[in-house]
């Protein structure tokens, strides 16, 4: 029999103690959410949850007519959780350049990427006049919301200016990447038909309450639906 010494026993005896401790139940095993009082999950609860979190500066806004993955996009742009080069730089993430990939010309953070970046700037004035409204002077994400809500007494124009500007803000950080890592892939020229196309596509497969032309869309989306 091998010889254990005073700290091996120590050690085996506290084991045996928290063994001892155990207690099994007869009731089978489940899954069970830590946040909730009764154990159960569900998505407007996990909502609440984000809507109460300490970083959670904007409540939650799943927009229905969108991908999963663009209503996540918005999400950490609100909470500017984007990786542009400020808040990489602002994590100790040692880059070559922290000025825009698009312009060069000023720091790149969330801000000049989406509202005041050259290209940001020419983007928007086109989708102004292709939507016939004057160009609002948008600083931040907060500006361009606050507009989206200025319709909110016509709801199918609330719809459609909420997925055009999400389009847009997604196809401006998709061209920001493709600037950086394949600039070969994502011209300039690409852009407009990209947010057109895409907020298209979007509307048609996943806002079942109306029918949209293609024709019409180009013309005057604001009354396509």
């Amino acid at each position: 029999m091998p010889i254990r010494s005073g700290a091996e026993s120590h050690k085996l005896s506290d084991l045996l103690l928290l063994i001892n401790q155990v207690s099994f139940s007869q009731v089978l095993d489940k899954w069970c959410c830590s946040f909730t009082t009764d154990g159960s999950f569900s998505v407007s609860g996990f909502r609440k949850l984000l809507d109460s979190a300490p970083m959670g500066m904007w409540p939650t806004h799943l927009c229905k007519v969108v991908p999963p993955k663009i209503n996540f996009f918005i999400w950490r742009l609100r909470q500017n959780r984007l990786r542009d080069k400020s808040n990489l730089c602002d994590r100790g993430v040692v880059i070559p350049r922290v000025l825009c990939s698009s312009c060069d010309i000023q720091i790149e953070d969330a801000h000049h990427v989406f509202f005041r970046c050259i290209v940001a700037d020419q983007v928007w004035v086109t989708i102004a006049g292709w939507l016939n409204i004057p160009l609002p002077k948008w600083q931040c994400f907060e500006d361009l919301w606050q507009w989206c809500m200025t319709f909110s007494s016509i709801p199918q124009k609330v719809i459609v200016t909420e997925v055009i500007c999400y389009a847009t803000l997604w196809t401006l950080w998709r061209y920001r990447n493709g600037v950086i890592f394949s600039p070969s892939k994502f011209k300039k020229c690409y852009i407009i038909d990209s947010i057109v196309l895409s907020a298209f596509e979007w509307l048609s497969s996943r806002y079942k309450k109306a029918t949209i032309s293609w024709t019409s869309w180009l013309q005057d989306p604001l009354l396509s639906l």
